[in-house]
């Protein structure tokens, strides 16, 4: 007779098996039946029972879906403890046999590869990832392939019973964006991640409005960078070579969006030409300009004589005193007399090189009345003046 409900326990090596579920079949469901079932890690006992007059026809009464170990091929499934019981309820004898699980072969294939992140300035890395349709049973490389200024290893390593592998794409350096791909290659099928070189933003020019200064006055200078600013700005650093000559400010900001930014250079008050290259630096780029100094001209502090008042026909010594020494070539002053018929000096003095002072004599002509004479010392648009006497020659 057809049974109007069913027990039975299903037996299995706990190793071998991961998840072991049943399932009604199309005569439980036909039947009206209901099927339950609970179990252990070896075990899993399934009751078939409903509150109705309906029998359980011939046919499929339960499915079973196992999943295997990755380690196991295949595994042994017990089925005991099968009863019957009819309509009035008395027990039925029912046959049940067991039956092995075998894996089914499931091949892997490459799916797919992905990078984060997908852009990259010089010298960071990206976090790559290779991702097969399967685990692989062993420890499984895969070969990968670079373009662009990136750097990938050989291969990436998938474990066994994994089917992922990471590894990292490193970019070098580069001045200018480009492209970049990793490219992951496996039985045949390839898989490309894109990635995008952002180059870092580098000195371009430098430039000044004056590249000849006087001491103590400035220019305005131009720094131009590869590409815009980001949100927050970018900060180029300057310098100068000589500080004594020319200063600049510590850095400068390019603020966002834009490419250029200007700052001072200021010449100070040297008393020597000089040069000086300021440079502009920012992410291991830089540009120099080079700016000269032309030194503050030299003005006469004064002029004196060992005597004011001379007699007729004789001399004195007279010093011209400088703002600061000579250069190399030394410096002129010229020398003049208001009254040359009683009072003489040279046409000029010279400063030698590394000194302040000259001396020069200045002689009383033999006059006949007693008479004064401007001498006057010049140099670079500065004068000095001292006034002398002369006595004229006793009759």
């Amino acid at each position: 007779s057809e049974p109007a409900g069913l027990q039975w326990t299903f037996s299995y090596p706990s190793a071998s098996v991961t998840v072991f579920t049943v399932t009604a079949g199309p005569a439980l469901t036909a039947a009206a039946k209901t099927l339950t079932c609970a179990g252990t890690s070896s075990a899993y006992t399934c009751l078939a029972t409903g509150i109705n007059t309906n029998i359980i026809a011939n046919g499929t009464v339960a499915s079973v879906s196992i999943s295997l170990a990755p380690s196991a091929g295949s595994a042994a499934i017990g089925n005991s403890g099968a009863i019957g019981a009819s309509l009035a309820g008395s027990q039925i004898t029912v046959n049940a046999t067991g039956g092995t699980a075998a894996a089914a072969i499931v091949i892997p294939v490459l799916t797919g590869i992905s990078c984060t992140p997908s852009s990259l300035s010089p010298g960071a890395a990206a976090v790559c990832t290779v991702t097969l349709s399967a685990p692989v049973a062993a420890t499984t490389p895969i070969p990968l392939t670079s373009t662009g200024s990136i750097t990938v290893p050989a291969t990436a390593s998938v474990a066994a019973n994994s089917a992922v592998a990471s590894f990292n794409a490193t970019a070098g350096s580069f001045t200018a964006d480009q492209a970049a791909t990793a490219t992951a290659i496996w039985n045949g099928v390839s898989a490309t991640a894109n990635l995008a070189l952002v180059a870092l933003p580098a000195v371009n020019s430098l430039s000044c409005n004056s590249t000849n200064l006087a001491a103590s006055s400035t220019t305005t200078c131009n720094v131009t960078l590869s590409k815009p600013a980001n949100a927050s700005g970018l900060t180029v650093a300057l310098s100068s070579s000589a500080t004594l000559a020319l200063t600049v400010p510590a850095s400068v900001v390019v603020t966002s969006g834009n490419t250029t930014a200007t700052f001072t250079a200021t010449a100070l008050g040297i008393i020597a030409d000089q040069t000086s290259t300021v440079t502009a630096s920012i992410n291991g780029t830089s540009q120099p300009v080079t700016l000269t100094v032309t030194a503050l001209p030299i003005t006469l502090n004064s002029i004196s004589c060992g005597n004011t008042t001379l007699a007729a026909s004789s001399t004195t010594t007279c010093t011209v005193t400088l703002s600061r020494p000579a250069s190399a070539s030394g410096a002129t002053v010229n020398l003049s007399s208001s009254a040359t018929a009683a009072l003489t000096v040279p046409a000029s003095v010279v400063v030698t090189s590394g000194n302040s002072t000259a001396t020069f004599t200045a002689t009383a002509l033999g006059i006949f009345t007693d008479q004064t004479s401007t001498v006057t010392a010049s140099i670079n648009g500065a004068s000095q003046p001292i006034t002398l006497t002369v006595t004229a020659l006793p009759i």
